[in-house]
């Protein structure tokens, strides 16, 4: 379901891609710039697939930036809707606290604090979107995406951008590396 992390550090055409004004400069209006790249990875949900990689969840419960800064660019490479899984947030939800930090062990991702289900409870609103467009969220913004149970494939693009004046937490677990993370805008 989820092909590679850092695309844009190991190959061109990615890294290219990602310092497009559309994805770049917009980060560089939601975040105070510089803005560093981070991560940017494809999820593929296949046609008539059950399994949802990531459930409701906030971006930052993984990548927790001290000071707040973290932005995810979702790029559709196919047109997504309800069927085949397109985004879903729950509307105002980046207005609430982190609920929750995630940390690497041996066993995988690991809870400190009580995870908020807060999709489960709370109204979610659908973000179906053309291929190509870009839906820019809100580290703190809950969201998720169904399984696709469409005869089509759901891809997308997800690029993390932060501030450079940002740095993750010390128990977080990615961090900057000696030269640094690309600064595209």
């Amino acid at each position: 379901m989820r092909v590679g992390h850092g695309l844009h550090l190991a190959d061109p055409v990615f890294a290219a891609f990602c310092r497009e004004p559309a994805i770049a400069a917009s980060l560089a209006q939601l975040v105070p710039p510089p803005v560093k790249l981070i991560q940017s990875t494809v999820v593929y949900k296949q046609p008539r697939d059950s399994l949802v990689q990531f459930g409701s969840h906030q971006d930052a419960w993984y990548l927790t930036t001290d000071p707040e800064s973290l932005v995810l660019a979702f790029v559709p490479l196919d047109d997504t809707d309800v069927e085949n899984g397109c985004l879903e947030v729950v509307p105002g939800s980046h207005h609430g606290p982190l609920t929750v930090r995630m940390h690497m062990t041996d066993a995988g991702f690991v809870p400190r604090g009580q995870a908020d289900r807060r999709m489960e409870t709370h109204p979610t609103t659908p973000l179906p979107a053309a291929r190509g467009s870009i839906i820019f969220v809100h580290g703190r913004t809950f969201h998720a995406s169904r399984p696709n149970g469409s005869q089509r494939p759901r891809r997308a693009l997800i690029v993390h951008g932060m501030s450079a004046s940002s740095r993750f937490a010390p128990d977080c677990w990615i961090q900057e590396p000696p030269d640094g993370f690309a600064v595209v805008a």
